[in-house]
């Protein structure tokens, strides 16, 4: 019987840990941060495919996405974790040259 309540209090801990994870469930639209046109559009992690012409996406996740970017992702989080998922030939300017 004390196996048993050990077993049940498992699940309920392993679903609450679960349900708290829903935070990290990405949605399609703008940032809800408003950007300013001045900031300019940089990144500092960016990965390219070996490819010609080279496909390449940055990495960087901020607290918005810069007006430029096609499809932006977010967390539902405050303050959210948005990630501009435009697929480009090339990467962005590095943040630090500004």
């Amino acid at each position: 019987m004390k196996s048993s309540s050990i077993v049940i209090l498992m699940i309920a801990v392993v679903l609450a840990m679960a349900a708290s994870t829903n935070q990290f469930q990405f949605f399609q639209g703008d940032a809800a941060v408003s950007v300013s046109s001045n900031d300019a559009s940089c990144c500092e992690k960016c990965t390219c495919a070996y490819s010609e012409p080279p496909k390449c996406r940055c990495l960087d996740v901020k607290s918005y996405c810069h007006e430029s970017c096609k499809l932006c992702r977010c967390t539902k989080s405050i303050p959210p974790q948005c990630s501009c998922m435009d697929i480009e030939d090339h990467c962005q300017h590095s943040c630090k040259n500004k």
